[in-house]
């Protein structure tokens, strides 16, 4: 894993051009801190931060140069089918310096073109420039694993970056915030349609462009929505398939040259992942943090049970009340890009510690998006015929206070309200609101400007498979993915994760509803599965979120930071309402706890434009 910037065409002087290039490739440095490298050529400048953790062999720094020097290749992620692609080239008459898979991919695209992306089993951000036809292509992964951001200017000048702070150099005038996506953070806590700043762009997943002649073009490598067919099998065949095909996506995923370990909470998808590594490597290690002044927050008593039963090295992590008040007085001003789901700083935690133990680990994520495993996924289905005995629990939760995470009561309530609020939406609307981290009404509010989030048409139909395309779409990628990416490689560490092995998302997309939501819960097939490898006792616990006490941390240590918020140089630095921010500011301080999500994004966007833009 890595990070790579790059620019070409530009109408700046050289020197110019090399000072935002080193500047970029500074920005994102904490991805790649084994190796620095660049390579400058006519119009093109690329550069490369490298974190090795296969073939170290320092002939494998990039920017990487094909054989015959015809070409030139920036790779930030992981090749697992590397060694079978490379037997190909070798049979074509490919000659090989390394060991690792960057020289195979190199070679690859010089032999087959865009042609050799289908190929690819991993996770993989690309550029590749070829000298004689003038051509860089750009591509990511089916699922969008790893980031790649670009964008142009004026001049046709055409640069791109691993992370969007890697773009800020390359811009010819002060960066202008893009009102829909600052909507779009607000209301869900990221961005997965529409960037922060105008005129920068995240490449989408599954997607490769070609920039030629000063001319993009785009096309998809990999259509997810043809994954969503339904298979033949019954339940012991379909769960057989995919017990031997997440075995294999481990497997693959353990392949490095340096220690590896295996995060693990006190839910199933990270147990089931770190119980089938156990069973590969005997000395595995998992890591898991924990509270030491926020119990109801805290896991790490269940990812110890967890542990001791799959037999792993285990170390928790317990995080003091003054070193979560001081990370979060400053969280997201060092990001890639602005980033509000208020895990993320625990897995920036999380990782900062695992780093000093391990530079590779591997991950649960991407289950819940495949299986259904979300209490909103039983939300939509519960709302497609409620009944008069819910509908009535519903809107009688209305009559009490806002309900929030801080206790299991509360965030029942909280639960019922805001099924409450989907009652008579249409599905679009609805699943809208429930991936959502705040009412659409107090970000218009703040913004004045409407957003309407795409919703991505399936050709099924079941609900619930259409919901799960949208989550992988949207949530995964946008969220989920953009959260361990951004924190992890701000350390330097590599995490991998095998639910997103393309063949068991295949497998996965391909189940019916009935096998991902059965029996009243989500992840059904998933469970069946886990039965063979994980006592009950970790199947039966109740799913948790990696949940951050926002309550006790807006209430105290960040009390100054929020009213910061509402303050006239952010709110004309990023065209917000200072008075409807500061109304929303007085409703949550006088008990509406609904608002503690979107104040943090707010807060930690204020962070980031003040470190990265300036007020």
């Amino acid at each position: 894993m890595c990070g790579f910037s790059g620019i070409i065409n530009s109408s700046c002087s050289k020197d110019q051009v090399l000072e935002q290039l080193s500047q970029s490739i500074q920005n994102i440095a904490h991805r790649g801190p084994d190796a620095l490298g660049t390579f400058s050529k006519d119009q093109i400048h690329f550069a490369h931060a490298r974190l090795a953790v296969l073939d170290l062999d320092e002939r494998s720094n990039q920017p990487f140069l094909t054989s015959d020097e015809s070409a030139v290749l920036l790779f930030n992620g992981e090749i697992y089918n590397f060694k079978a692609l490379r037997e190909e080239l070798v049979a074509l008459g490919s000659e090989f310096r390394t060991e690792g898979d960057t020289e195979v991919l190199a070679e690859g695209l010089k032999h087959f073109g865009k042609d050799f992306l289908p190929k690819l089993q991993g996770c993989y951000a690309i550029a590749y420039y070829h000298f004689s036809n003038k051509k860089l292509l750009l591509a990511r992964d089916p699922l969008g694993i790893k980031p790649l951001w670009y964008s142009e200017n004026k001049d046709g000048g055409f640069f791109f970056s691993s992370e969007l702070k890697g773009l800020l150099p390359f811009l010819d005038q002060t960066p202008v915030p893009s009102p829909p996506g600052t909507h779009e953070f607000l209301r869900f806590s990221y961005n997965s349609e529409n960037a922060i700043i105008n005129n920068t762009y995240s490449l989408p997943p599954g997607v490769l462009l070609e920039q030629h002649e000063s001319k993009c073009k785009m096309e998809q490598h990999f259509d997810l929505s043809s994954s969503f067919t339904h298979s033949k099998g019954n339940q012991k065949t379909s769960i057989d398939q995919l017990e031997e095909t997440l075995f294999k996506a481990v497997e693959k995923r353990m392949i490095s040259d340096v220690q590896l370990g295996s995060f693990l909470s006190g839910g199933l998808d990270s147990a089931l992942i770190a119980s089938i590594a156990k069973q590969i490597d005997p000395k595995l290690k998992t890591y898991t943090l924990g509270f030491e002044d926020a119990s109801f927050f805290d896991e790490s008593a269940a990812a110890y049970h967890s542990a001791q039963f799959i037999g792993s090295e285990h170390q928790s992590f317990i995080i003091s009340k003054e070193e979560l008040e001081e990370s979060a007085l400053h969280f997201g001003a060092k990001l890639g890009m602005p980033f509000g789901d208020s895990s993320a700083l625990l897995m920036s935690l999380l990782s900062k510690k695992v780093k000093q133990e391990v530079s590779v680990v591997l991950s649960g994520d991407g289950a819940d998006e495949l299986f259904a495993g979300y209490e909103k996924h039983r939300g939509h289905l519960m709302a497609l015929n409620p009944g008069f005995l819910l509908k009535s629990a519903a809107n009688f939760s209305s009559f009490f206070p806002v309900g929030n995470r801080n206790t299991q009561g509360s965030n029942a309530l909280r639960k019922a309200q805001k099924f409450q609020r989907i009652l008579g939406m249409n599905k679009e609307e609805r699943y809208q609101e429930l991936r959502s981290f705040a009412k659409e009404e107090d970000i218009r509010a703040w913004t004045q400007t409407k957003f309407s989030p795409r919703f991505y048409s399936l050709d099924s139909k079941e609900e619930l498979q259409e919901v799960l395309y949208n989550d992988q779409r949207h949530v995964l990628c946008g969220d989920m993915l953009s959260k361990v990416d951004l924190m992890s490689m701000h350390f330097g560490l590599e995490v991998r994760v095998p639910f997103l092995d393309l063949e068991v998302v295949k497998i996965a997309n391909g189940l019916s509803s009935e096998m991902k939501f059965g029996r009243k819960q989500g992840k059904q097939i998933l469970r069946d599965l886990a039965k063979r490898h994980l006592p009950q006792e970790i199947l039966s616990r109740p799913k948790r979120g990696f949940e951050l006490p926002l309550d006790q941390l807006l209430e105290g240590i960040l009390q100054e930071k929020l009213t910061a918020c509402a303050s006239p140089d952010f709110c004309q630095a990023m065209q917000l309402n200072a008075e409807s921010i500061q109304t929303s500011i007085k409703a949550y301080r006088s008990g509406d706890k609904s608002l503690n999500s979107a104040l943090w994004n707010l807060h930690v966007l204020r962070n980031w434009w003040s470190e990265q833009v300036g007020l």
